[in-house]
């Protein structure tokens, strides 16, 4: 199940996650995760022109490791204005995705997305680059219930899944789907001391799964990760570390393989519809 796995790297360029309490990578780590990584069997890094310096990061490294063109790199074209024409759409998508090539030290992208569902009506103009043989594929990144019943066609699509989100289980799309926030932000790997008060109403229902991960005997993350890489038809799972000792913990995870189809049962009977505002780290009190 590791050649499921992709890295993403928000972390490389800022100081990201709730339950996140080291900041932002320092780059001479940044190197060993890759290299390791990419020992480990790991081919899918995820990235944004937004993610501070993660694009430069990422181009530096790989340039430094001898990895460049190892990966198979999406990045995210920087968000538009509200009242963009198609027009003006197009020229600072060309300008966006250019940057980030720069960034990258790479002249091809294995994909490109929109970094927001707002932009979804502007896929035809992300299309273009593909045509062009730029891109390899296009698609977008989406987050909210309101686009969760709607059909959207593009190569890629990345949404949330965990444990306790279902809002995108019924999706129409053709695209491969990328799945991120198996860990919620991080949230479903805390103590339940450490949940900010805010998110109270969260610490009973990570607890509804506490008898099936304990009767498996797994640690949180374990449970969380596996769960995602047995969901079907989920393409690639999305995982962020900060340290080698992470990243060695969840590729250890994805080695054991999905989980048992009995588990899953188990699972999906617990699961229910939750308020968007509770599984929405977008909404979440700051």
């Amino acid at each position: 199940m590791i050649e499921k796995l992709m890295l993403g790297t928000v972390q490389f360029g800022l100081d990201y996650g709730v339950a996140n309490k080291d900041g932002q990578v320092p780059y001479r780590k940044v190197l060993r995760i890759l290299e390791n990584a990419y020992r480990r069997g790991i081919r899918f890094l995820d990235t944004a022109i937004s993610y501070g310096d993660s694009e430069k990061v990422l181009g530096r490294a790989l340039d430094e490791l001898g990895l460049n063109g190892a990966f198979n790199i999406v990045t995210k074209i920087r968000p538009l204005p509200a009242d963009i024409t198609p027009d003006e759409a197009a020229e600072l998508i060309r300008e966006s995705l250019e940057e980030s090539l720069s960034n990258l030290r790479c002249r091809h992208l294995y994909g490109c997305m929109f970094h927001r569902e707002e932009e979804l009506r502007f896929l035809p103009l992300l299309r273009k680059f593909r045509e062009q043989g730029i891109i390899e594929k296009y698609g977008i990144s989406i987050d909210s219930a309101a686009v969760a019943t709607e059909e959207i066609h593009c190569d890629i699509l990345q949404l949330p899944m965990n444990i306790l989100d279902r809002r995108f289980e019924n999706l129409r799309t053709d695209a491969e789907i990328f799945a991120r926030s198996a860990f919620l932000q991080g949230l479903l790997l805390m103590d339940e001391t450490d949940i900010p008060a805010a998110l109270a109403p969260l610490k009973a229902e990570a607890a509804r799964f506490e008898p099936i991960r304990r009767e498996l005997g797994v640690s949180r993350m374990e449970f969380c990760l596996r769960y995602n890489l047995s969901k079907h038809p989920l393409n690639r799972v999305l995982i962020g570390v900060n340290t080698e000792e992470q990243l060695d913990m969840n590729m250890d995870a994805a080695a054991k393989g999905p989980l048992p189809e009995a588990v899953m049962t188990q699972i999906e009977a617990l699961r229910r519809p939750l308020p968007e505002e509770w599984i929405r780290p977008r909404l979440w009190p700051r």
